[in-house]
């Protein structure tokens, strides 16, 4: 159960400080949101975030721009096999425009087209 799952999952990045990789794969929109979250507070260690063909939908790609935005940490990000609207890479773009730490990107399997690779490009850029 998913949710039985978060709240064994959110308590624990929360007091753990010495999680530095999480995999997160085949999740609902609640998971990732609450795993955005505790990755974006200040006191989180987590390095390297993979998610894989996680159901995002709108408030899951907002969440990861902002843990994106805020975190101080997150090193690695693999966001693969997710279906993006051009909103999701906008709020996606949005955090990595303001991300001062990431320093390895995999967005492998989204079919990105022309215009959302010059979105993420030009946030890269920035």
């Amino acid at each position: 159960n998913v949710d039985k799952g978060l709240n064994v999952l959110v308590p624990v990045l929360r007091e753990n400080h010495s999680a530095t990789t999480i995999h997160l794969e085949d999740s609902g929109e609640e998971a990732v949101i609450s795993v955005a979250q505790e990755i974006a507070r200040e006191s989180s260690q987590v390095r390297v975030l993979q998610m894989k063909g996680n159901s995002i939908l709108r408030r899951g790609a907002q969440a990861i721009g902002e843990m994106l935005e805020n975190s101080k940490s997150i090193l690695q990000f693999g966001f693969c096999h997710h279906n993006l609207s051009l909103d999701d890479i906008s709020f996606i773009s949005h955090g990595l425009r303001h991300n001062q730490s990431l320093k390895s990107l995999d967005l492998m399997g989204n079919s990105l087209n022309d215009f959302s690779l010059a979105i993420l490009s030009k946030a890269l850029s920035d």
